[in-house]
């Protein structure tokens, strides 16, 4: 009976604070060691379970670490975007430059004043230009897809935490309901105040029947 009241307290204590979801608790108010629950001694390994595998989600365990990875990638990976766009924005007013003198001595060429050959390295020169300007953005291009792939990671590692804590949460309520049906079948309450009066003598270990009366209470007045 003792047991089964200090498991009742703390699951009451820990559905308290997960609802505002508090669960450090879990760390400064640990599941007490109860051998003897007797019936519920089933339900409350299930429950060790589900707690061993919620304290994961601590900032101690696996998934905060993980969580902290992904975020530091991710800022890793803007930082990266932040410098591409930089040499995009560069590369285009070089290319913009290179465009121009093209242009310019593509009309010495056509009044003869260079030869076609010397214009052909000058067009060399825009084509190389314009292959740099498509690898950086097909590099733009890839950050983007694996920044798209650590955010739906984070996400998917944040759905994994919510379900865990639901799941916890779930078994915290089911516990609560087995240790109130165990009290309202194996514990006697009196429903106020008062001093307990026999109905008949019991001695220790007597069987007794469901619905027998044991005791009166007669209340101070």
């Amino acid at each position: 009976y003792h047991e089964v009241i200090k498991l009742q307290q703390w699951v009451d204590t820990i559905i308290r604070s997960t609802e505002n979801n508090n669960y450090d608790i879990l760390i400064s108010y640990p599941l007490p060691e109860l051998p003897d629950l007797g019936e519920l001694q089933t339900n409350y390994q299930s429950l060790q379970n589900e707690l061993a595998e919620t304290k994961q989600t601590l900032s101690t365990g696996y998934y905060e670490k993980k969580k902290l990875s992904l975020e530091e990638d991710l800022n890793y990976l803007s930082d990266l975007k932040s410098n591409s766009l930089q040499q995009q924005q560069l590369l285009r007013k070089d290319k913009q430059l290179q465009d121009t003198e093209y242009k310019a001595y593509e009309s010495l060429a056509k009044d003869k004043v260079i030869a076609p050959l010397e214009l052909n390295q000058y067009k060399s020169k825009v084509i190389a230009k314009e292959q740099s300007l498509e690898q950086l953005n097909v590099q733009i291009t890839n950050n983007d897809i694996s920044s798209h792939g650590k955010e739906k990671e984070l996400l998917d590692l944040k759905k994994q935490v919510i379900d865990e804590q639901q799941k916890f949460h779930s078994a915290l309520l089911e516990l609560k309901s087995d240790i109130e049906k165990w009290i309202q079948q194996y514990v006697l309450t009196a429903p106020e105040e008062g001093k307990m009066l026999f109905v008949s003598s019991l001695q220790e270990n007597e069987m007794i029947s469901n619905g027998q009366g044991l005791f009166y209470v007669q209340p101070q007045q």
